[in-house]
């Protein structure tokens, strides 16, 4: 069975699949058997490629093998000032995709470095701060002004909120969003 598209469920609904009582969130017992179930609430630590895996990759591609074969025609034609014009554009490729690739790692990791190391949760009826590793599928999160949010989250109380989504999307102006069902998909 495939999970719902939360945003198109009402609140009540998306509670009502997640097994979770809006007013008083999970029991203990509850979301530690979740935890068990999904693991914690944390990006896949993937290993950073080392340097020379990332340059070997800009040559492991079709594009540079055509490349490469023309550069050796043209040697073999004794056209050298093509061969060598046809190498710098492999190489500017090469330097142009590193320095993408590498760009790209270090916005994840410093993605990952902005992480919310707690969240406030209902749990039995009360607030709780919890690790934000601890978060699990039908916690109930409780957000306060200027909180960042600590897990993908369906809003369930609908105070029209702005969101600083930067970070994930580059969008540099607050972005609305709203507890409402969306039919889109």
């Amino acid at each position: 069975m495939t999970d719902p598209v939360w945003h198109t469920l009402s609140a009540a609904d998306a509670a009502g699949a997640l097994h979770t009582d809006i007013q008083r969130g999970l029991g203990t017992a509850d979301a530690a058997e979740r935890l068990a179930r999904h693991g914690p609430n944390s990006l896949p630590q993937a290993k950073r490629a080392s340097i020379v895996a990332l340059i070997a990759r800009q040559f492991a591609n079709l594009m540079v093998g055509l490349l490469v074969a023309a550069a050796v025609v043209a040697l073999a034609l004794s056209d050298v000032v093509e061969a060598l014009a046809i190498l710098v554009v492999i190489l500017l490729n090469a330097v142009i995709g590193f320095a993408t690739e590498w760009k790209a790692a270090s916005a994840l990791a410093a993605l990952r470095g902005q992480a919310v190391a707690t969240a406030q949760v209902l749990r039995d009826g009360a607030a709780h701060e919890i690790p934000a590793r601890d978060l699990v599928p039908g916690d109930v999160v409780v957000l306060a002004a200027g909180d960042r949010v600590p897990a993908d989250a369906r809003g369930i109380q609908d105070a029209r909120p702005q969101l600083d989504e930067a970070a994930l999307t580059g969008e540099s102006l607050p972005v609305s969003k709203t507890a409402d069902a969306r039919a889109d998909a």
